[in-house]
């Protein structure tokens, strides 16, 4: 397994491969979000310029206004899906500093 910036890489196309593949997919993805907990995930087949329209997406809705944000915060939401207000959320007992 590589790493970038010190974390895994990890390549999605070994799913398409034989079964050996498939399981040293499952035995790094399982190595990365235990002993990292992130991880640079490549071969998924997802374009670079799809890739660009959704991190322009990202960078647009965290500089809406703090009001446009709250609209669609996860406590309205009956899944428990989306935004968390900066500070909003404790780990491990303490404020997790991510928006």
């Amino acid at each position: 397994m590589g790493t970038a910036s010190g974390l895994p890489i990890i390549d999605m196309a070994l799913l398409d491969g034989a079964a050996h593949d498939v399981a040293e997919f499952r035995e790094r993805l399982r190595s990365a979000t235990h002993d990292y907990g992130f991880f640079y995930l490549v071969g998924h087949g997802v374009s670079d310029d799809a890739i660009a329209a959704i991190f322009g997406a990202a960078r647009a809705f965290f500089a809406l206004d703090d009001v446009a944000k709250a609209a669609v915060e996860m406590t309205r939401s009956p899944q428990f899906r989306g935004y968390t207000r900066f500070g909003g959320e404790y780990t491990q007992g303490q404020i997790d500093w991510r928006e």
